[in-house]
């Protein structure tokens, strides 16, 4: 083993700071199109205070494997665990309106993994409930066999525009899928196209369908509306269950708008991904998965519950398995810092600013689309904006062909002189 050895730590500071150097930064540059920006400034100060007991966290590393909203962790890191589980009651009861103690989750290392999670389950569930009578005797290379036999009849769903991560997860669980195209302006399900595909699906042997829902998709910020597809569904009499990706929009959409019908309030929904590490600015590597503790008196998280870990004090209920405390406290940081008044104050003045940036492109006559209560806007790839998305870092919808949208995201960081900016920069180009 040859790999080069710095002679002390100012050498490998030094050589940091280079690298450094060659990115950009949210406090500087203009980058508006990523769906990110620096850490939340009241929490983590530019000025690091090493006494500071986030920081410590990191330095003494807890461990929070397993999932302790259903069963006891390991008890070397019980105070940690406990912090989760208030994090974790805060996301689902006062912002999701789920009732008293009826989920579970964990604190994953982001969107995807808890969307992977939950296909997982419900994968799980919908095989091990047809197909095997008492899963706790079964022999593994059984069981085994009659996944394979049976995972051909569950089918996963979702719109056009929804998270690339859906297509990682059918493919890593072997399930197969449906992308469903959606409305050019509108962004919704094509529901007649989605009523030939169940019909054909259940000729074709399909008996479980995953329904995913956008809360906020990942190019649009677009928000999918329940009602129209699970009444679909239902009229289609099969047996299906709904999953909401709110990576992007669960920290935002339920503040900015009163109505939202994306939460555990509505009972067809049975789970929800969020992510922390995009609007509530926390480190990357803080996404969240949320579940219904109970459907039809049957604990849902006991279908990734995995036995064999029998030398973890409660088993393990995660995909990820070991995962960092210091990650779950520092989103609790930020939610008990602000309160349900400072974010909905927060969230709000990042809408009044996209607001500002839709009323100028209006004005230029640039085609977009943008959900009202969401700090997302998909802007038409005119000509214009072609030869601005370098400069202003926006983001195209597709890098491997000609993009037909740049998407700009208006994070903390996007302020309105960055805005001004960018509106200058089109009438400028528009007029050349």
């Amino acid at each position: 083993m040859h790999w080069e050895k710095f002679q002390d730590i100012q050498e490998l500071n030094n050589y940091l700071e280079k690298k450094i150097a060659e990115n950009q930064r949210y406090s500087s540059d203009s980058i508006m199109g990523f769906p990110g920006s620096f850490l939340d400034r009241k929490i983590f100060p530019e000025a690091i205070d090493s006494n500071s007991v986030y920081w410590r966290l990191l330095r003494e590393n807890p461990n929070h494997i397993g999932c302790h909203t259903y069963m006891t962790g390991e008890s070397a890191f019980a105070g940690t665990q406990e912090i989760e589980r208030e994090l974790l009651r805060i996301c689902a009861e006062e912002i999701l309106g789920a009732e008293k103690d009826e989920f579970d989750g964990y604190v994953s290392t982001g969107g995807t993994e808890s969307n992977i999670q939950a296909l997982w389950l419900y994968r799980n569930k919908y095989i091990i409930d047809k197909y095997v009578q008492n899963p706790d005797t079964v022999n593994a290379n059984e069981l085994q066999h009659i996944f394979l036999d049976h995972v051909k009849e569950v089918d996963v769903i979702y719109s056009e525009d929804t998270h690339y991560s859906m297509y990682k997860a059918a493919h890593v669980l072997n399930l197969h899928q449906m992308k469903i195209p959606v409305d050019y302006d509108t962004r919704q399900f094509d529901l007649t196209y989605l009523s030939a595909y169940i019909d054909r699906a259940k000729r074709g042997g399909k008996k479980f369908f995953i329904l995913v829902l956008n809360m906020g998709s990942t190019m649009f910020g677009s928000v999918d509306e329940i009602d129209p597809v699970t009444e679909l569904l239902d009229s289609k009499q099969i047996e299906y269950t709904v999953h909401v990706d709110a990576a992007f929009g669960g920290f935002i959409y339920p503040f900015t708008n009163p109505n939202n019908m994306l939460s555990f309030k509505n009972k067809k929904i049975n789970s929800f991904t969020l992510d922390a590490h995009k609007m509530l600015q926390s480190p990357y590597s803080t996404g969240i998965f949320l579940v219904r503790k109970k459907v039809n008196d049957t604990c849902l998280i006991k279908y990734v519950t995995t036995g064999k870990a029998s030398y973890i004090e409660g088993n393990d209920s995660t995909l990820c398995g070991s995962r960092s405390g210091a990650n779950a406290v520092s989103i609790w940081m930020i939610l008990k810092m602000y309160g349900p008044d400072g974010g909905t104050e927060f969230c709000n003045e990042l809408i009044r600013r996209t607001n500002i940036l839709c009323m100028a492109l209006d004005d230029l006559g640039i085609k977009y689309y943008r959900n009202q209560h969401m700090n997302i806007i998909a802007i038409s790839a005119t000509d214009e904006i072609k030869k601005l998305a370098k400069k202003h870092n926006l983001v195209p919808d597709t890098h491997d062909t000609s993009p037909n949208w740049y998407k700009v995201v208006v994070m903390d960081h996007v302020s309105e002189e960055y805005i001004d900016k960018f509106i200058q920069d089109i009438a400028i180009t528009k007029s050349q």
